[in-house]
């Protein structure tokens, strides 16, 4: 295979995903972690007929647009893609992309559709996680992908967590090196309710079960945690500690869910109380209509409808 070649480019828009767009010798090519504006080294890393798809080498010129990401690990992190962007810029951006998209695909013009809805924060709002982890030779690792790789970037601190969550990741770290199989987890899932109570599901490897579960279990008790086990697929999946589930609590319904170890739930309260409110505002029920929800799930929207239709 030869080696891969260089590319100098200004990007000159934003893509889905927030990748950069530039173009060079006619062909479109996509740089992640570039703002429009930016000159910029990329290494081609997948040509096809029409378009490329790069890795940034360098910024060459910076564009004005362009801010410090916040997070220290931005850029081997795959978790995040618009850092280099302030908040007010982000939500420009996604909304012109998103506006193109339904433009192009035919689903929608522009006089349809309404502004976006900011989130009232942009940090720490964060309820439910997966920390992918690994044992290695300089210890226990916990956090997240590098992007298009199984790499475990080890993370202190997320800024996207919700404190109660961000508590369980620093346990974690803290602990789990200590763990009678530390080298059979793969993954962690934590999910936190608006009460702050907190689910975690372990997942092990299945000759790591008879040695890990007892340890767990009491690391459940003294941390007060709600604590199941999975090996293998979603089935699997079953509690050893702690009865509480995941607590939603949609106050404009007088509705709370409760979702059990496992369950679908937006990841975002707040913008989620906001998406329900718009939901039964458009709906404009008033109380002779039948309602059908195809995709109830824990009834996020099928329940705070169903206090106004028949």
């Amino acid at each position: 295979m030869g080696e891969q070649r260089q590319v100098e480019l200004s990007i000159e828009t934003l893509t889905h995903g927030g990748r950069g767009l530039g173009f060079c010798d006619g062909k479109a090519v996509f740089v992640p972690l570039t703002a429009p504006g930016d000159r910029v080294l990329a290494r081609v890393c997948q040509e096809k007929k029409r378009y490329c798809s790069a890795e940034l080498i360098e910024i060459l010129e910076p564009s004005d647009l362009r801010q410090t990401p916040p997070c220290p690990r931005f850029g081997d992190c795959g978790g995040c893609q618009w850092q280099p962007f302030s908040y007010p810029q982000r939500v420009a951006w996604q909304e012109r992309i998103y506006f193109d998209l339904l433009g192009r695909s035919g689903l929608a013009t522009n006089g349809q559709l309404q502004a976006i809805m900011p989130a009232p924060q942009q940090f720490h709002y964060r309820n439910r996680v997966q920390f992918k982890c690994r044992m290695t030779a300089d210890g226990f690792v916990i956090g997240f992908y590098r992007a298009g790789q199984h790499f475990v970037v080890d993370t202190e601190c997320c800024l996207l967590l919700m404190p109660a969550v961000q508590r369980i990741l620093t346990l974690l770290r803290c602990t789990m090196e200590r763990a009678p199989r530390p080298d059979a987890v793969p993954q962690v899932d934590v999910t936190c309710g608006d009460d702050d109570a907190v689910q975690l599901v372990v997942h092990l490897l299945p000759d790591a079960v008879m040695a890990m579960r007892p340890w767990l279990q009491d690391l459940a008790r003294q941390h007060d945690l709600t604590l199941s086990l999975q090996v293998g697929r979603k089935d699997s999946l079953r509690r050893i500690h702690g009865g509480s589930d995941q607590v939603l609590n949609l106050p404009s319904s007088g509705v709370s869910l409760r979702v059990r170890a496992g369950g679908f739930a937006q990841i975002n309260p707040q913008q989620n109380r906001v998406l329900v409110e718009t939901v039964c505002r458009l709906a404009g029920l008033n109380g002779s209509e039948r309602v059908l929800d195809l995709f109830c799930g824990a009834g996020n929207f099928s329940l705070p409808l169903a206090r106004n239709a028949r």
